[in-house]
Parts: structure tokens; C-alpha cells; sequence
């Protein structure tokens, strides 16, 4: 389960990324199609709903596209620690058969 945790942070990172990115535009597609359905009947109640429902499709396609980005970095981090903690052992391991 937790073996090559960090590609498993990064897949699960894109895939936040994408799903964040359809999500955000399926919503303001579906809102630009209801205004154009419904554009005679205008109003300001109907005009700041659908100007509130493609802000809020915005936000969430940023914030999750936001969110992947730390995630990932968070993956690339583990990804550098390991390397570093490999490096440290094999070097100390070397040190210490030299010593013997």
C-alpha cells in the first residue's frame, strides 16, 4: 500500500488536476447554455445567478487546478527525500565496510 507513494501522490494530483478542469468547465457550459435558453425571460435575480453559477465554475477549476499543483509538489518532495536517503545510505554503508 504504501510502496512508491510519491507516484501515487502525482497520479492522484493529475487526476485532481483534470477532474477539477472538466468539472469547472462542464459548469459553465451548462450555464451558458440555460442563459441562451432562457434569454428573453431577463431579469436581475436570473442575471446574478448565472453570473454567480460561471464564477463559482471558475473558482473551482482554479482552486483545484491550485490544489493539484501543491499535491504534486508534495509527490516531487517524497521523490527527492527517498533519493537523498538512499544516497545517504549507500554512502554510509560504504563507510563503514571501508572501516572494517
Amino acid at each position: 500500500m504504501f510502496d512508491n507513494i510519491d507516484e501515487k501522490i502525482k497520479k492522484l494530483a493529475k487526476f485532481c488536476a483534470y477532474l477539477c478542469l472538466i468539472s469547472g468547465i462542464i459548469i459553465l457550459f451548462i450555464s451558458i447554455v440555460e442563459f441562451h435558453q432562457i434569454s428573453f425571460q431577463w431579469d436581475f435575480e436570473y442575471a446574478f445567478e448565472r453570473i454567480q453559477k460561471n464564477i463559482w465554475g471558475i473558482i473551482i477549476s482554479a482552486v483545484g487546478y491550485f490544489n493539484s499543483w501543491l499535491l504534486y509538489g508534495f509527490g516531487e518532495l517524497i521523490t527527492k527525500v527517498s533519493a537523498i536517503e538512499k544516497a545517504t545510505r549507500i554512502k554510509t554503508e560504504t563507510e563503514n565496510n571501508k572501516e572494517l
